[in-house]
């Protein structure tokens, strides 16, 4: 890749190359499982030390088909891409890894009768602030995240 900083706008430069090539993309998203992975060893390894650990940490490892790492990875973290989005679970473990907050922003789920809006827009992990911010619109939790520059 030729130097971005010579360009117009080096985000999108950025962004258009990483989406020109399907391979890099797939490759980068495998990255960041497995770098979600290593947080969650890091938190299981906290855990059995006795160490505090997240909250949300709880949830990642009391659901019954993921009671620990390796259950995370085969039912969870694999099928990203492949079948599955995220679900809020792994927003928090990915927003841990990244040492970011994740703004999601799910518009298809605003009221129209003049309630409330439900879960319109959640942060990851939601109990600190960060200087790096992730945002995402996510259509709902079956389909598609799109990263928002």
């Amino acid at each position: 890749m030729e130097d971005l900083a010579s360009e117009n706008d080096p985000l999108e430069a950025l962004v258009s190359r990483l989406n020109a090539d399907l391979v890099l993309d797939t490759q980068l998203m495998e990255a960041l499982k497995l770098h979600m992975l290593s947080a969650a060893l890091n938190l299981n390894l906290a855990d059995s030390l006795g160490d505090s650990f997240p909250l949300f940490a709880l949830g990642l490892f009391s659901r019954p088909d993921s009671k620990n790492v390796k259950g995370l990875a085969m039912n969870y973290l694999n099928p990203i891409g492949d079948s599955t989005t995220l679900q809020r679970a792994e927003y928090y473990l990915l927003g841990f890894a990244l040492h970011a907050r994740i703004d999601v922003y799910r518009p298809t789920t605003m009221n129209l009768d003049g309630q409330d809006n439900v879960d319109l827009h959640t942060s990851y992990p939601d109990f600190e602030s960060s200087n790096n911010l992730i945002s995402i619109i996510e259509e709902d939790e079956r389909h598609y995240s799109v990263p928002v520059p």
